[in-house]
Order: structure tokens, then sequence, then C-alpha cells
């Protein structure tokens, strides 16, 4: 062989050589992507969110995980936003309905997505069935904006237990830009952890990822009205699984939110548990706090015939409906006064021309439908309850200066128990305030001597009123 065939011979090898070592030193993006990675890339979302003023605050990945319409994204993400917008690489659209779970410290929040009736959500990611232990082969799907945007091979590399059945993964994988909140899934398609990035190692080999399973587990409970991972997010939450501790997550809300996000939440309860009168009862109170117009009424009304119509807890359906139109007339009280007070400053001023139109209770809220409801409240209820209705009503009654009523009904349940002291305390009232003073004096001694401190208190008041109209007497005398 002479010398140009011995050096043909080297340079051929020396190509071969360096073809091998480039094609064993690509990443495993080279090779060909598993048969799943088409379906599994559509499942991959792009998320915006956006500030009170609907502008846009961040953006980047998602991926949607079974077929509740529910997805899976970044925490920080989400922090300070005030609504959301999901895109599937098909360009479809859908708003974020509520935050289902969130934790800052791990970096990671579940989504509830709006559906709609022409534009179903698409299912997501099934759960990889089991954590997988180091050296266990894993893929990153990015969301696939070009063809280019294929499925990255790689390995775990260590982990740490997180919770009691899900694991922080490390791993050693050849880490695309901006692939932060893309899933990780193990080598059946299935998701096995939300991938995140560090920029204090190398992020062409290191990537990190919070385990699917601890991020599908997160809830809100009835103690995170308050919880920061919660109020730093301006998007509805979606409530409890079971309707108490939905209960006690509205009360625990109701003054921390908005009116427009406590409404919100109002109608997702009622949406979620639809049987239930209470959502219909809270929203109906809800109303009559924006104002005490016949608009206003009239909603609150249709959330009370609602809820009388579920045929549950009848006795506090009515009670609550006396409740409401108590305080709407207390309202109408005040407001009259008012105005009446302003009438009169006015008219010391020399304005004798100007009047006064006075308000009057709109139909089905006044003193009759108020007395009407009580005693159906009381008619409904069960007999163990009948006397401490009777006490609830005779009190709203004293409140709204119907003094008849009130007084037939106390001398009744006294008549039946006369260890009641709040029925004695109330009939002192009723008597006092009706020009009878001596004997609802005696009334309020009763209940004082029953240990009624409330009673005492009120002994002293009318008291002090009498010695000072004996002594206006006196004088005019």
């Amino acid at each position: 062989m002479n010398l140009n065939s011995r050096s043909l011979q080297h340079s051929l090898r020396a190509i071969f050589v360096l073809m091998l070592t480039f094609l064993f030193a690509l990443p495993s993006v080279a090779m060909k992507e598993p048969h799943w990675s088409k379906k599994a890339k559509a499942k991959v979302v792009t998320i915006v969110t956006f500030d009170q003023h609907h502008n846009i605050l961040k953006q980047g990945n998602g991926f949607l995980l079974g077929n509740n319409g529910e997805a899976i994204a970044l925490y920080s993400l989400f922090y300070k936003a005030y609504s959301a917008k999901v895109y599937t690489t098909k360009g479809r659209e859908f708003a974020v309905s509520t935050i289902v779970g969130a934790s800052s410290l791990y970096d990671v929040v579940k989504l509830k997505l709006a559906d709609h009736k022409d534009n179903d959500i698409p299912d997501g990611f099934e759960l990889s069935s089991k954590a997988l232990p180091v050296q266990d082969h894993i893929n990153l799907v990015p969301f696939a904006k070009h063809k280019r945007d294929i499925v990255v091979g790689g390995n775990v590399s260590a982990i740490n237990p997180l919770g009691e059945k899900d694991n922080y993964y490390t791993f050693s994988i050849h880490f695309p830009e901006n692939a932060a909140g893309c899933p990780i899934v193990d080598d059946d398609g299935n998701v096995v952890a939300i991938s995140q990035s560090d920029a204090s190692v190398d992020s062409l080999v290191t990537a990190y990822g919070i385990g699917i399973h601890y991020i599908n587990d997160l809830h809100v409970s009835i103690l995170d009205a308050t919880n920061v991972d919660y109020t730093d997010i301006d998007i509805t939450k979606e409530l409890p699984v079971k309707e108490d501790a939905a209960l006690v997550y509205l009360m625990t809300s109701a003054g921390t939110l908005s009116p427009a996000r406590y409404a919100r939440l109002l109608s997702q309860f009622i949406k979620k548990f639809p049987n239930s009168i209470d959502g219909y009862l809270k929203r109906s109170d809800y109303f009559l706090t924006l104002g005490i117009d016949s608009l206003h009424c009239d909603l609150a009304t249709q959330d009370y015939n609602h809820a009388l119509s579920l045929n549950n807890r009848v006795d506090e359906v009515y009670f609550q409906r006396a409740t409401q139109i108590s305080q709407y007339l207390t309202t109408l009280a005040q407001e009259n006064a008012r105005r009446e007070y302003i009438l009169d400053q006015l008219q010391k001023q020399g304005n004798d021309s100007v009047s006064m139109i006075r308000l009057e209770p709109i139909v089905g809220w006044n003193s009759k439908d108020l007395i009407d409801h009580l005693n159906k409240a009381i008619s409904n209820t069960s007999a163990d309850k009948k006397e401490s209705y009777q006490l609830s009503a005779a009190r709203i009654e004293v409140q709204n200066g119907l003094y008849p009523e009130a007084s037939s009904r106390l001398r009744s349940l006294i008549a039946t128990n006369d260890s009641l002291y709040m029925a004695h305390r109330l009939l002192g009232v009723v008597l006092a305030e009706t020009n009878q003073k001596e004997e609802g004096l005696r009334e309020l001694k009763k209940a004082q001597d029953m240990g009624d401190k409330v009673a005492s208190q009120l002994i002293g008041i009318y008291t002090k009123q009498d010695d000072a109209e004996n002594k206006m007497d006196d004088k005019q005398e």
C-alpha cells in the first residue's frame, strides 16, 4: 500500500470517528420521538396571566391534567394575577375559572378551566402510577410551537421525599430554553412531575421537578381564606369538596374579599351545591347589603323563593326571611330619620319650601309580612325549637316597635315557662315603652332576680327617666 493509500485510510478513519463522536454527543432530542409524543404535546399549553387592568402580567407553560378540565402550572406565573387564559397548541383558548390548590413554597398551582358548550376542554395527561426511582428514564414534553420542539429524554439523578407519596426530583437532561412548567413524563407518556429550572446550576444538563401526586393532592381547605398562598392570587378559589367545609370557607372569606369576588364565590357555592339552602340564603342576604331598593329586594326574594322551594329546613328559611325584613325595615326607618333631620335643619335655616319624600316599605317587606314569616317559622319547626323561635320572634318584634304582637307572644311564653329571664326582660321593655313603667319594672326585676345583668342596666335607665320626668313635672308646677 503506497503512502497515498495509507493517508486516505487515516483520513477516512478520522472522519468516521468524528462522526461517531458527533452523533453520541448529540442530546437525546436527536433520537426518534416516542409514539405518544404527538398526543402528549397537544396537552401542553401556554398560560397568560393578567393584572387588574387586563394588562399582561406574565406568560409561561403549563399542561392539562385528567379529564375534569384541570391544568398544572408554576405558582410564580399566577402571583398577583387577577385573571388568566390558557392556549393550546391548536390555538384554542380557555379562561381560568378557579384556583384548585396552590403552594408558593414549591412554586406549583392547580387550576380549573372554564368550559364552554362549543369548546370542550381537551383531556390532559394521566398520572404516573408511582414515584420514580433514581436512574429511571424520563421525558420532557415541550410546548410545540415548531416542528423542532420535540420530546427530550433524560434520567432521574436524585430524589428527595415530598409528602407521603411523592418526590422532589433532580433530572439529568438537556433542558430547553423556556421549558419551565412543562411536564416530565415516564416512558408510557404519563406525567411524573412539573419541570422547574434553577438559575444557580447549569440548566443545560440539570432540571428539577415537583412530583405530580403532591400537586394533584393540593386543595383549598377551610383555613385557606386567609392563607397568603391564595390571597396573593386574586382569582376565585375552588371551594372545598364537602358542603360543611365550604360553608366555613364562605364565612371566613366574607371579610377578606371584595363585594364582587364574594358575589362570585356565593354563585360558585350555589353551582357546586345546588340543593343546599345556605347558598341561596347567603346570597339573598348579600343582595340586601348592596341596597334596599326594589331591584336588590327582588334579587333577594328570588333566592329566598328558591331556598323555600327546596323544602329543606323550611323553618330556617322562613326565619331568615323574617330577619331580612326586619333589617330592611330598620334601614328604612334610619333613612327616613336621616331625611327628617335634614328637612328640619333646612327649615330652621328658612327653607320652608323644602319638603321630604318619605320612603314606604315595598310590597312583601312590611310589618305584616314580618309577623307572617315569624309565625310560619314557628309553625314549621320542631317542638323542641318552638320556645327558642318564639323568644327570637318576640325580640325582632320589639326591635321593630311591634309591641302588641310582642306582648301577646311573651305573655304566652311566660304562662308556659315562667323561668325564661329573656321573656321577662323583653316584656318589661314592651311595658315600659308603652307607658306602663311600673309593671315593666316589675318584669325587669324578675329577670334581674334570675341573674340577667342586662335587666339590671335597663332598670337603671328607666328609673333615671322616671326621676327626670318627675323633676320636669315639679318645675312645671
